[in-house]
């Protein structure tokens, strides 16, 4: 985690007739902390997706540095039968930022029209890590739905 120093100003105003200066400057110096590594989900984009029969998930993201480390390493992970890398992919070259990782979900044994978490991670040449800077996302694969009347998707 990368620390920044930033100043904040607080004026305090004392209650008149108190006897006291009407009002007091003071200054306090403050740490705030930013990830020196992120990213953004490109695909899934929305937080619940479902995908085609196939059962193959292409995920995508944007990752970056945050001006102080530079990105080494994204991995995409899955909560499938416990949270676990599904790809781990290196450094790219210079103005790339698009990492993609392939999973099919069916060869994986995920059941037709289970729902699964699917993150990325973001890793930093300094040591830094950022673990689901975007968010967890959730797909299912085998089928798309149009809810009927009583709420349901065929049974799922």
């Amino acid at each position: 985690m990368i620390r920044s120093a930033h100043s904040v100003v607080v004026m305090l105003l004392l209650v008149a007739g108190s006897g006291a200066d009407v009002s007091t400057v003071h200054t306090f110096d403050v740490a705030s902390s930013a990830p020196a590594v992120g990213g953004v989900w490109v695909h899934p984009h929305d937080q619940h997706t479902t995908i085609g029969e196939d059962g193959v998930l292409v995920l995508e993201a944007d990752a970056h540095g945050g001006g102080i480390a530079d990105v080494s390493q994204v991995q995409f992970t899955t909560d499938w039968g416990g949270w676990h890398v599904l790809c781990a992919e290196p450094a790219l070259p210079d103005g790339n930022s698009r990492y993609s990782c392939t999973w099919n979900m069916k060869q994986s044994g995920v059941p037709i029209g289970q729902e699964v978490a699917v993150s990325f991670d973001v890793y930093g040449n300094d040591g830094s890590k950022n673990l689901a800077p975007n968010g967890i996302h959730y797909v299912r694969w085998g089928f798309s739905c149009v809810t009927g009347p009583g709420g349901t998707c065929g049974g799922y």
